[in-house]
């Protein structure tokens, strides 16, 4: 799969630069029919298609203002088409002096919106790396685990039932609270060592 991305991206590059150059020959012709003198001729063209591209670069870079980057994407590209066109609808030579001043009045336009757009992208750079950020919730206290104190080994407990009631006159029930079982239990224990003391006996 990314060896197919890599040739789709390659694939529109080609075809971008491919349409500037031949969009950038019939828009130099049109500047030098214009009245432009051959350096400012091939800057022509740059300042038009420039525009696009930057615009283009703020319809994808812009969260908020992307309306204004939108409008001057559109103005962009109706002024590189329209100028195609001229070039192939009027008759050859110098321009009419309505066209000559529609090609001279792009550069005072595009230099009246393009610092607007760069004043949003900057902004837009500044702004990025703080909301790119990803919040990263504190972690939560490590607790360490105390292990529950070891009750007494049930055994322990029934040798100690046992020896209160043969020791005191504390009854089935006093015996079962103070060791911690149910009184079904002293009972049950009394009952296991009757049995064994008869068994032994016997």
């Amino acid at each position: 799969m990314k060896r197919v991305h890599t040739i789709d991206s390659w694939a529109t590059i080609a075809i971008a630069v491919l349409a500037f150059g031949l969009s950038y020959t019939k828009l130099v012709d049109l500047a030098e029919r214009a009245g432009y003198g051959t350096y400012a001729a091939h800057a022509w063209p740059l300042i038009v298609d420039g525009l696009t591209i930057v615009a283009t670069r703020g319809v994808l870079r812009l969260d908020t203002g992307r309306s204004y980057a939108w409008t001057l994407l559109a103005a962009g590209t109706l002024m590189s088409m329209v100028a195609a066109v001229a070039t192939q609808l009027l008759p050859p030579g110098p321009l009419p002096p309505f066209a000559a001043a529609a090609v001279s009045v792009v550069p005072p336009l595009c230099l009246l919106v393009a610092p607007h757009l760069a004043v949003q992208l900057s902004q837009a750079e500044e702004v990025r790396p703080e909301c790119d950020v990803p919040e990263v919730e504190p972690a939560p206290p490590v607790v360490e685990e105390v292990a529950p104190e070891s009750e007494p080994e049930t055994v322990d407990r029934r040798a100690w039932a046992l020896e209160l009631l043969a020791t005191t006159d504390m009854s089935q029930r006093a015996v079962a609270k103070t060791v911690g079982v149910t009184e079904t239990t002293v009972r049950r224990w009394i009952k296991a060592a009757e049995e064994v003391s008869v068994g032994a006996s016997s």
